[in-house]
């Protein structure tokens, strides 16, 4: 199928989970009808649908250890705002071999629990510090930092069902 263009609304301000089909490509962002700011990209609209991070920043504002592509500048009511793609979590090898283990070990007491909840547990109250991989807890937290709690877990979970 062609690629098509699709908008999508973001804030004026810190993160937007956006989600669009894998493999968009974010091409401009501007402020629309005088009210909100809109980013728009170039799309296999028949692709599976993934959620991006979305970026914006003033001028000065520090921006996240994860900042990836720049998109575009725009400007509202006098305010000068820069956007940014955000770099997706991604779990290195040791820390999803980890979580496996880890999962494994729990879920043998959680029988009745989703692949979520066991996810919850093992990346909580330092889990993966008491086993003897302190940097690993300490990714999480960036992770949790960077993302979200949410999407943390969900990521988490996606490599536990693996």
């Amino acid at each position: 199928m062609a690629k098509t263009v699709w908008k999508s609304i973001i804030t004026m301000g810190g993160k937007t989970l956006v989600d669009l089909p894998k493999d968009a490509e974010p091409i401009s962002v501007d402020v629309q009808f005088n009210s909100y700011a809109v980013m728009w990209s170039i799309v296999d609209p028949e692709a599976e649908i993934e959620r991006i991070s979305v970026f914006v920043a003033w001028t000065g504002e520090p921006l996240p250890v994860n900042i990836g592509k720049f998109i575009g500048t725009f400007t509202n009511k006098g305010l000068v705002h820069h956007t940014f793609l955000l770099k997706s979590m991604t779990f290195g090898p040791r820390l999803q071999e980890q979580l496996r283990n880890l999962s494994q070990y729990i879920a043998a007491d959680c029988r009745h629990e989703d692949t979520e909840s066991i996810a919850e547990i093992c990346c909580d109250a330092n889990r993966l510090t008491m086993r003897g991989f302190p940097e690993l807890d300490a990714q999480v937290s960036q992770y949790i930092n960077d993302f979200g709690y949410e999407a943390m877990i969900a990521e988490a979970a996606r490599h536990i069902r693996q």
